[in-house]
């Protein structure tokens, strides 16, 4: 595998990258509603999501999962969503263009989207630690056996970066 690209496992052709991001469009939870549920009950916009029920307001953020990957000069960053509390979706809002946000305390989350080519992991412990003004929030797993945990802790080869862009490159095998 180079920067240019690598031969892939799956189809045997040359792909471009391997790419060292990957983001998730919404959480979990807004591809479970239907269209006019969505329509009536949900919004996202831009870095934060929002889906009212009958169990009150669920709010998400977006942020980044570092993983550091040997021998590579930058981490692999995944973008994707955790749900906070509603309390938590004000504070962030409240200072969201704040010049010195990034002194906030991180905020408790958990994870609202699986991870393409790791164990389902929606509903994994993190913290959300916001950054400066145009940078996403970053997010770190808590402690936990889970192979996403142990990446984002231990880092990965870039052998398995190029297993994660396989998997993208053909879901399910395709």
């Amino acid at each position: 595998m180079t920067q240019r690209g690598f031969i892939c496992s799956i189809c045997g052709a040359r792909h471009a990258g391997p790419p060292t991001a990957y983001e998730s469009t919404a959480p979990q939870a807004w591809f479970a509603l239907s269209e006019q549920d969505r329509a009536e009950r949900g919004r996202i916009d831009g870095e934060i999501a929002m889906i009212t029920g009958s169990g009150g307001l669920r709010a998400f953020l977006r942020g980044s999962i570092e993983i550091p990957v040997a021998e590579a000069q930058q981490p692999l960053v995944m973008t994707v969503w955790v749900e906070l509390g509603a309390a938590d979706l004000r504070e962030v809002l409240g200072s969201w263009h704040d010049a010195d946000r990034a002194d906030g305390p991180p905020l408790l989350s958990v994870l609202a989207n699986d991870v393409l080519g790791f164990p389902a992991s929606v509903g994994l412990g993190a913290l959300l630690y916001p950054r400066e003004v145009g940078t996403r929030p970053r997010i770190q797993l808590t402690p936990d056996e889970h192979p996403l945990v142990v990446a984002q802790r231990d880092g990965i080869t870039i052998e398995r970066v190029q297993q994660i862009a396989e998997l993208v490159a053909h879901p399910a095998g395709t």
